[in-house]
């Protein structure tokens, strides 16, 4: 009897933390990703707002997806299996996605960041600088424009 209260026990456990698993995954804002449901059925994607969830999509194989919110630059979509997939991420994106109430992957978002080296020629010197694109990380201590030095420069020359 013992081995039979063990085993359910730890059969329950294990379904347990089989629902409770969440995914962490980190993309870079402009980039495009995909969250795997593992539902074969009808699917009903969410995403936790303000304490509480919004209705993304919802989706059934063999059925036309039904969107609960405006999505003019057809960002939202599934995929066969069912994942939800979000094209040009920004970082509003960050947060939870439920699949039918179930939390299943805890998205960030992190900024792009660019670097680009511009060698600039004065007379008989030259100097390297580099110009930068994206949001610069911000600190505790600081403001988001003290993550990046400006460097002037007088000359920018393309070649094609």
């Amino acid at each position: 009897m013992l081995f039979l209260a063990l085993t359910g026990f730890l059969l329950y456990g294990s379904i347990h933390t089989a629902h409770s698993a969440i995914l962490n995954q980190s993309v870079t804002e402009g980039s495009d990703t995909f969250l795997f449901c593992g539902n074969d059925g009808k699917v009903i994607w969410t995403k936790g707002v303000d304490g509480g969830r919004g209705d993304i999509l919802t989706a059934e194989h063999g059925d036309v997806t039904v969107k609960h919110k405006p999505d003019p630059d057809d960002r939202y979509s599934v995929l066969s299996d069912l994942s939800l997939v979000i094209k040009n991420l920004s970082l509003s994106d960050s947060g939870i996605y439920y699949c039918n109430t179930v939390p299943v992957v805890s998205l960030t978002v992190t900024p792009f960041h660019s670097v680009m080296t511009v060698r600039t020629t004065m007379g008989d010197e030259e100097e390297d600088s580099f110009l930068y694109s994206g949001s610069p990380d911000e600190t505790e201590e600081g403001s988001a424009e003290e993550g990046y030095q400006m460097i002037p420069t007088t000359e920018v020359y393309c070649l094609a």
